[in-house]
């Protein structure tokens, strides 16, 4: 024994989960230079990548089966993705208004995660991504061309201006982008 639980642990897992996953696609890298198309996804539009967000609306006690099967196999721990790059939190907060709570889902992935793990005797640790490609401010959408804010899905819906200029507003994010240098 090391004396640090990780270094014993050894086996374990990391569940990367977020809205696309109801459609069978992956995370990916984030809109850059302008380009319209998500690299690593199979040519999906940011604009696609977004429009079913809201959607999201996992199988009722996945989190329980997961981690009953991962204990079954010998893992140790479980680490999830509470919010990925993409900007869509797995648990109910106020801080944004792409989350779980405006989904059919009614729960909180993360609280159900950490019950599951505790039951089955696992250690539970999160994943949390400071970069958020949701967020108006993120570096492809303060640029001094004119792109699309990824969360112009939720303003779509509500039949507002989506695109945006390095001195406009995001209509559905209500934030100022950087100005153009």
């Amino acid at each position: 024994m090391t004396g640090l639980w990780f270094d014993d642990a050894r086996f374990g897992m990391f569940v990367h989960w977020t809205h696309i996953a109801n459609r069978g696609l992956e995370l990916s890298w984030p809109l850059v230079g302008g380009v319209g198309v998500l690299p690593y996804s199979n040519d999906v539009t940011v604009e696609d990548y977004y429009s079913k967000a809201l959607e999201f609306c996992p199988a009722p006690d996945a989190p329980r089966e997961w981690l009953r099967l991962a204990r079954e196999a010998g893992m140790r721990y479980a680490v999830l993705t509470t919010k990925h790059h993409d900007g869509f939190a797995l648990w109910p907060t106020k801080q944004t208004d792409f989350s779980i709570a405006q989904t059919p889902y009614d729960g909180d992935i993360v609280g159900e995660f950490v019950d599951a793990a505790r039951t089955e005797g696992l250690r539970v640790g999160f994943y949390y991504s400071l970069s958020d490609w949701h967020h108006p401010d993120y570096p492809a959408f303060t640029g001094p061309t004119s792109r699309t804010c990824p969360s112009s899905a939720s303003a779509r819906r509500r039949g507002t201006p989506t695109s945006m200029s390095s001195s406009d507003r995001c209509a559905s994010c209500a934030r100022t982008t950087a100005p153009s240098i």
